[in-house]
C-alpha cells in the first residue's frame, strides 16, 4: 500500500509540473507576441513620422523650386568661383534616398536639369510705393480750425504777402503793382510749387510775353495823374519804378526768330523796362534786385481768385472779350478787384493754374473757356496770343472750328486773318495754321468732305 501511495503521489507531481511548465510556455509565446507586435507598432509609428517629415520636406523644395533650380543647375558656373562644387540635386543624398523608399506607395526621386541657364538675372526688391498724401480739402478743414484759433487770441488770417500788377499801359506794359496778403499754410497744402517758386525769395520770375491779359485792367486817359498807380502805392517800396516809356522802332523785338516787325496799333509797340530787357517770345526768367519787390507774373485779379478758390472752392469767371458786347463799354461798371465775387479771365486763371499745378481749377477754367467759343469768335481766339502757347487748347479750338468752318462768320473772320498774317502781323500764326493744315488732311475729313 506504501508502495502504491508513493507511485501514486510521484505521478501526481509529475502530471502537475507539466502543467505548470505548459503553462508558463503559454505565457512567454504571449509576451513574445505581445513585445513583437510593440516593436512592430513602433516601427510603423517611426516609418510614419519619417514619411511625414520628408512630405514636407519635398512640399517645400516644390514651393521653391523657382529660386532653387537656377541655382542647382547653374554648378559649371559656380564651380569657377568656389573650390567646393556644389551639389546638382539634392534628392541624390543616399539618406534622402532611404527615407523615400518608405513611403507607400514609393516616390521616385526627380532628376534635376544640371544645364546651365541662358543668364541669371538677379533684381533688386522692388520698394513699396508711398502712400498719397491725403486730400487736400482733407487738409484744408484741419488748416482751417487751426486758423480760426489762431485768429481768436489775436492772431492774423494772412501770413505772406506777395506783389502784383493790377494794371496795364496802352502799350501792353504792366503796372500799378498790389500786396495780396495770402495764407502760406493753406495755399502750400495746395500744391508744391508755392514753396517751390511763389514763397522762393530769390528764385527767378519766369515771364513769356503774354500781352493779352484782360485781368489787368486798361490804362484810362486820366490814370496818368494817379498818383496812386505808382510803385510808391506799396508799403515797402524802396524802388524807383519808372513808367513804361513808348519804345523805338530799336527797342522792338520780333516775337517769333526771323519774324517781321509787327506794325499795328495793337501789336507794335512792346514796352522796355527798367532794369529788365524786353522779353522774348518765348519763355524766359526775370531776377528781381536786391532793392526791388519780387512781382510775380500774372494779374492781381487772377491771384486774388485763385486764392479764394483755394480757402472755399468758389470760383466765377468773366466771359471772353471776343464776344459782342451787349452794352456800350462806357456803360459797363468798372469790375471790383476788392469784390467777395472776384470773376477773372478764364484764360488768365487757365495759365496760372497750369504753372501752380492746381489741374481742378485748371480743368474749371478750361470748361469756361470752351462755353465761350462760338462760330462768332473762334476766329479770333484760335489766332489769339493765349491759344498757341498750349497745345491742348489749340487742339480743342482747332475742332470748333473744323464744325463751323463754313460758316459766314468765320469765312470772313478768315480773310481778314490771312490779311493781318501776309503782313507779317500774326508772327505765331504757324503753329495754329499748321495744327489747322493736319485737321484738315486728316484721312476722315478728306472721305466725308468727298462723299
Amino acid at each position: 500500500m506504501a508502495t502504491a501511495y508513493i507511485v501514486s503521489s510521484n505521478a501526481s507531481a509529475l502530471s502537475g509540473g507539466i502543467a505548470r511548465k505548459k503553462k508558463r510556455s503559454k505565457l512567454l509565446e504571449m509576451r513574445a507576441r505581445q513585445a513583437a507586435e510593440a516593436k512592430e507598432r513602433e516601427e510603423e509609428e517611426r516609418a510614419r513620422r519619417e514619411a511625414e517629415d520628408i512630405t514636407a520636406h519635398i512640399e517645400d523644395v516644390s514651393l521653391e523650386d523657382e529660386f532653387l533650380s537656377p541655382l542647382l543647375s547653374s554648378t559649371s558656373k559656380l564651380d569657377n568661383v568656389f573650390d567646393t562644387p556644389c551639389p546638382t540635386a539634392l534628392v541624390q543624398q543616399p539618406s534622402l534616398q532611404s527615407l523615400l523608399s518608405t513611403l507607400s506607395p514609393p516616390l521616385v526621386p526627380c532628376t534635376l536639369d544640371s544645364s546651365p541657364p541662358e543668364d541669371i538675372t538677379f533684381r533688386a526688391a522692388t520698394p513699396e510705393p508711398p502712400s498719397p498724401p491725403p486730400p487736400f480739402r482733407t487738409v484744408r478743414a484741419d488748416l482751417l480750425q487751426q486758423i480760426h484759433l489762431d485768429v481768436m487770441t489775436g492772431g492774423s488770417f494772412s501770413d505772406a504777402n506777395i506783389h502784383l500788377y493790377s494794371r496795364r499801359s496802352r502799350t501792353g506794359a504792366p503796372y500799378a503793382p498790389r500786396v495780396l496778403a495770402l495764407n502760406r499754410r493753406i495755399l502750400g497744402a495746395a500744391s508744391p510749387e508755392f514753396e517751390d517758386y511763389v514763397f522762393a525769395e530769390g528764385t527767378p520770375i519766369e515771364v513769356d510775353d503774354y500781352l493779352d491779359d484782360s485781368d489787368l485792367e486798361d490804362e484810362a486817359e486820366d490814370d496818368a495823374d494817379l498818383p496812386a498807380l505808382t510803385m510808391a502805392s506799396l508799403p515797402d517800396s524802396s524802388f524807383d519804378y519808372q513808367e513804361p516809356q513808348t519804345p523805338t522802332e530799336e527797342d522792338i523785338t520780333t516775337r517769333l526768330g526771323d519774324a517781321d516787325l509787327m506794325t499795328d496799333d495793337e501789336d507794335d509797340h512792346i514796352p522796355q523796362m527798367s532794369g529788365m530787357s524786353t522779353p522774348a517770345r518765348r519763355s524766359a526768367t526775370r531776377q528781381s534786385s536786391p532793392d526791388e519787390p519780387r512781382i510775380l507774373d500774372g494779374a492781381y485779379k487772377t491771384w486774388q481768385a485763385m486764392s479764394l478758390y483755394l480757402y472755399s472752392d468758389h470760383i466765377k469767371f468773366n466771359p471772353l472779350r471776343s464776344h459782342k458786347p451787349v452794352t456800350p463799354p462806357s456803360l459797363k461798371p468798372k469790375s471790383d478787384t476788392r469784390s467777395r465775387q472776384s470773376p477773372c479771365s478764364p484764360k488768365s486763371m487757365y495759365r496760372l493754374a497750369k504753372r501752380l499745378r492746381l489741374e481742378e481749377l485748371r480743368e474749371q477754367a478750361q470748361a469756361a473757356l470752351e462755353s465761350n467759343l462760338t462760330e462768332e469768335n473762334i476766329v479770333d481766339e484760335l489766332f489769339s496770343d493765349f491759344t498757341w502757347r498750349y497745345p491742348e487748347i489749340l487742339q480743342i479750338q482747332t475742332e470748333i472750328f473744323s464744325r463751323h468752318s463754313t460758316h459766314p462768320s468765320v469765312t470772313t473772320a478768315m480773310r481778314r486773318t490771312f490779311a493781318r498774317i501776309a503782313q507779317g502781323k500774326l508772327p505765331h500764326s504757324d503753329v495754329v495754321l499748321d495744327s489747322l493744315f493736319g485737321k484738315l488732311t486728316q484721312p476722315d475729313r478728306r472721305e466725308s468732305g468727298s462723299a
